[in-house]
């Protein structure tokens, strides 16, 4: 199995090092690991990002060469909020030696005027209507399409971010038959690039994979053909969090493969 989303310390919410990282996932029997820290477009200077992201590129290619033969190692970058600068994004994707790139939206979805904080995590959804809520989906997806729309990727990560907070963390329930428009609009825009969405296993623990079931087949549906999985690790104790369920979840989606990037390029893996 080969996990396309993990963070390390050149991460700012990140805690382990590429090489814990490294030896954890050989000791769990991973085949490959992506290191995705993040490029947070609207906090650059803030988590110093540049030099990170130097250290990062440096740090995995050490890894590829001592760990070659026992695990892929991977470089890369989840790149979020690239609508505030797609400029700045383009020298992120452009420093060479990338093997994949996320596209993510965190932050700074434009939904103030709802009294919802532009970055999910820190809103308590049990405090509004309903409709607010909704209202507040649709201007995310809106947002995210219109980044998938312009930006240079290759994974579209975790899809349904905002209900890691809104249902799993709140306990609201959002019938997604609400917001099916604006998803399925995002989700063209992802097939028509010819670009994948990821099963984002981070809260396998809870059973909430990111997307579901329904939205992977929707995906497929759509013409969608490309899949990765992803713990987006942040500690290297979960590196292989969820990432067999995962595989159930795409033979119960009627998928028999999943994919890996290696110089931007998907490369398919037949499930047993």
């Amino acid at each position: 199995m080969i996990n396309m989303h993990t963070h390390t310390i050149n991460s700012p919410d990140g805690f382990d090092t590429i090489d814990t990282i490294c030896q954890t996932a050989i000791a769990r029997n991973l085949k490959g690991v992506a290191f995705t820290d993040h490029v947070s477009i609207n906090n650059l200077e803030k988590y110093n990002t540049y030099e990170c992201i130097r250290k990062c590129k440096e740090e995995t290619f050490i890894a590829k060469e001592k760990y070659n033969g026992k695990l892929k190692v991977l470089f890369g970058l989840e790149i979020s909020e690239a609508f505030l600068s797609y400029e700045k994004e383009q020298f992120f994707v452009n420093i060479g030696g990338v093997d994949v790139v996320l596209c993510s939206l965190h932050s700074q979805t434009p939904t103030a005027h709802l009294g919802i904080n532009g970055n999910f995590r820190l809103n308590d959804f049990t405090k509004f209507e309903y409709s607010t809520i909704i209202e507040a989906l649709k201007i995310y997806y809106k947002t995210l399409n219109e980044i998938a729309k312009n930006s240079d990727f290759d994974i579209l990560a975790h899809l349904t971010y905002p209900l890691r907070y809104i249902s799993c963390r709140d306990k609201v329930k959002i019938d997604i038959n609400d917001i099916l428009e604006e998803l399925t609009i995002l989700l063209k825009t992802v097939v028509s690039k010819n670009k994948a969405i990821e099963i984002n296993t981070s809260m396998a623990d809870q059973n909430f994979f990111m997307p579901d079931k329904p939205l992977i087949t929707l995906f497929k549906s759509l013409g969608g053909k490309y899949v990765t999985i992803g713990s987006d690790a942040h500690k290297a104790e979960n590196i292989d969090k969820g990432i067999l369920q995962a595989l159930e979840i795409l033979k119960e989606c009627d998928i028999n493969e999943y994919y890996y990037y290696e110089s931007r390029k998907p490369i398919a893996i037949k499930i047993k």
